[in-house]
């Protein structure tokens, strides 16, 4: 995000900046949806067993608990990789051939 807001200030940035801040901004709303779906989750397995988490994991989730943390995982590492594939897109566009 830090990095898509100081290429807003650079001139040759300003246009393709805005398509850069989206993006990171959809890493960052991955990670709260990651936390999210992990507490829901949590939630869901102590109820299945009855109340308590057990001191080890499960070699099955039990019935009705829902294991969506695993889309967040990824909607994490496909944002962050879209973010670092137009940054570079945009960079080799934007660069000038070299002059003899």
């Amino acid at each position: 995000m830090s990095l898509s807001a100081s290429l807003r200030r650079n001139q040759t940035w300003v246009r393709e900046s805005k398509a850069l801040l989206w993006i990171a901004n959809l890493s960052w709303s991955s990670v709260v949806l990651l936390i999210a779906t992990l507490a829901i989750m949590t939630i869901q397995v102590a109820r299945a067993n009855g109340g308590h988490l057990t001191g080890h994991a499960p070699k099955a989730l039990p019935p009705g608990v829902l294991a969506l943390d695993g889309y967040s995982d990824r909607l994490i590492v496909l944002s962050n990789c879209a973010w670092v594939f137009l940054a570079g897109f945009r960079a080799v566009r934007m660069r000038k051939p070299l002059e003899n």
